[in-house]
């Protein structure tokens, strides 16, 4: 499976692994996973950890109205964790398409630092 996510309720807090080819079919199959599970609350914080993907498929657009809808909750933290420059150019982008959303959103390069921020509130 190209994502895997884990719903950690004792520390209000989603996890997502992905892994493979990125593509809006994709993320939007995790997010209705995670929505669909009944461990899920919006007011909860997200990490996503997209360091496993290899290849992007995805395109300014699609980006843009990915970052534009969003399943937490106004006050949550979402924390993009990337491996190299090109995941952090685009998981930038998407930070800046969110930038009109009331949740807060922070690109990480380490899954601590992400932890560490999410955390933080």
């Amino acid at each position: 499976m190209p994502y895997t996510f884990d719903i950690h309720p004792e520390d209000k807090l989603i996890i997502s692994h992905l892994s493979g080819e990125l593509t809006p079919e994709l993320m939007i199959a995790l997010r209705k996973d995670v929505i669909s599970d009944s461990r899920f609350s919006p007011a909860y914080s997200a990490i996503d950890d997209v360091t496993g993907v290899s290849v992007i498929s995805i395109t300014n657009e699609q980006l843009r109205q990915m970052a534009s809808v969003s399943v937490l909750q106004p006050g949550a933290r979402h924390a993009l964790v990337v491996a190299n420059d090109l995941q952090y150019g685009l998981a930038r982008m998407y930070a800046s398409y969110a930038e009109f959303s009331e949740y807060e959103i922070q690109v990480c390069r380490s899954i601590d630092e992400a932890y560490d921020w999410v955390i933080k509130k």
